[in-house]
């Protein structure tokens, strides 16, 4: 057998030549091809809570949280990067095809973000911790205990998740004035960041944020609290907000000062079924400080991501008029790809991995193939140049999914898309095998434009 990271297997089986003694995975039949362990994982937006500067950042320790990973494959490519990228990409590099995949229009394939042996165009750097900060850690058998910069208890079991807030930094209203957030304005905490930038010209570079205003309050007040205090105290909702979002700006600022091209912050608006609270509370406590925050970082120059987890389509319309660019949704199916692509394609990008939920799941490499094939038709406008695939789908959605899109691609001109194809980095937290995400990361480079 083949070492898990051979170059002459990965080139085999990207040219279309099924590797000896494995049997073909575009068929959707046999054993899957498993390339060994993703690499080092990258930090994802919900991921990235785990990183320093996020209110659950202490959670991790800093020496397992580097500012930057760049998805680098050495030993493939001699310098980093996929084979035969430097062939495809000699005159785009891959941070003007990002540029280009944002702004809808002239990108020759889709945006890739995938730990090796894949592609990658995007290298992510966070905020290092301030200068003598103790998350002040303990351990009871299986379960941890620390605080974050801002004042907030953390619990966890397991070791595996994020964990939760046990006690917010802001128990009780009458502490608001008393309280003092961490300082993001430190320079000496963008030192890091600067770094990896700079180690990353031809990269697209995004800095990682804590959140807007949402993220940051949700955990000072802790969750349950907080909900109710949007609806029975909305003025201290928005001096709260008002106390973070200055600290969020100067994270935006430093940032671009260190080089980034985008901040990207995790805020998870939705629940299975809906949003989180009503449009209406939404957009009169919150919806203003994306607009700030989108507002200061269009200024400097940056492009706005934002991760959600849960459906929150109501108000995709509203971030887009804020100024983000781009979506970063581990649950696509939750929305719908078919409706992603008929409101929104054209005017935000996204940044998706298969279904985290459900496709996945499944473990059927037909519906996997199937899914990443629609997200780079669909989302990535790629539909004229990828061929069409053998339906050898089973799942009732994904079939109504398909059949809307054909339905639109045969009817009227498809607009131009923007899609980033990403890799769920926390396989181990959602029981799935690799080999999975390998077939999805295969289906992305068929479908969406790679030539290497």
């Amino acid at each position: 057998m083949d070492a898990p990271h051979d170059a002459r297997a990965v080139q085999a089986r990207l040219a279309g030549r099924p590797r000896p003694g494995v049997p073909d995975r575009r068929s959707g039949r046999g054993r899957p091809l498993h390339l060994g362990a993703p690499g080092p994982p990258r930090p994802r937006a919900h991921a990235r809570a785990r990183q320093v500067g996020h209110p659950g950042g202490q959670g991790h320790p800093v020496a397992a949280q580097p500012a930057a990973r760049r998805c680098d494959t050495a030993g493939l490519s001699g310098r980093g990067g996929f084979i035969g990228a430097r062939r495809q990409e000699a005159t785009v590099d891959s941070r003007t095809i990002i540029r280009k995949v944002i702004n809808q229009g002239g990108a020759p394939r889709i945006g890739y973000h995938l730990p090796p042996p894949w592609p990658n165009d995007i290298v992510h750097a966070g905020i290092a911790p301030a200068p003598g900060f103790d998350d002040r850690r303990t351990a009871d058998g299986d379960s941890e205990a620390w605080y974050d910069e801002w004042g907030c208890l953390w619990r966890r079991l397991g070791g595996i998740s994020k964990g939760e807030v046990f006690q917010g930094a802001i128990a009780d209203w009458d502490q608001l004035d008393a309280y003092r957030p961490p300082d993001l304005g430190l320079e000496s905490r963008y030192q890091d960041a600067r770094r990896a930038f700079a180690a990353a010209p031809d990269k697209y570079r995004i800095g990682d944020i804590p959140g807007c205003a949402f993220n940051v309050s949700r955990y000072i007040r802790r969750l349950d609290n907080f909900l109710a205090d949007c609806l029975l105290e909305p003025g201290r909702v928005r001096r709260l907000n008002a106390i973070v979002m200055d600290e969020l700006l100067k994270a935006v600022r430093r940032m671009t000062e260190a080089g980034a091209d985008a901040v990207m912050f995790p805020e998870d608006w939705g629940t299975q079924d809906r949003l989180l609270m009503s449009p209406a509370t939404f957009r009169d406590l919150f919806l203003p400080e994306f607009h700030r925050l989108c507002g200061a970082a269009r200024e400097a120059g940056l492009d706005v991501w934002m991760h959600s987890c849960g459906k929150m389509t109501e108000i995709i319309d509203d971030l887009i008029g804020a100024g983000v660019r781009v979506l970063q949704f581990d649950q696509p199916t939750l929305h719908g790809i078919d409706l992603l692509a008929a409101r929104f394609a054209g005017r935000v990008a996204f940044e998706c991995p298969v279904d985290i939920q459900r496709t996945l799941q499944s473990r059927d490499a037909g519906l996997i193939r199937q899914e990443a094939r629609l997200l780079c038709e669909a989302l990535g406008g790629r539909g004229a140049a990828a061929p069409r695939c053998a339906r050898r789908v089973s799942a009732p959605a994904a079939h109504a999914q398909v059949a809307a899109y054909d339905r639109a691609a045969g009817t009227e001109t498809r607009r131009a898309g923007g899609f980033i194809a990403c890799r769920y980095t926390d396989e181990k937290a959602i029981g799935l095998e690799p080999e999975w995400q390998d077939i999805a990361c295969e289906a992305f480079l068929e479908f969406g434009g790679w030539k290497g």
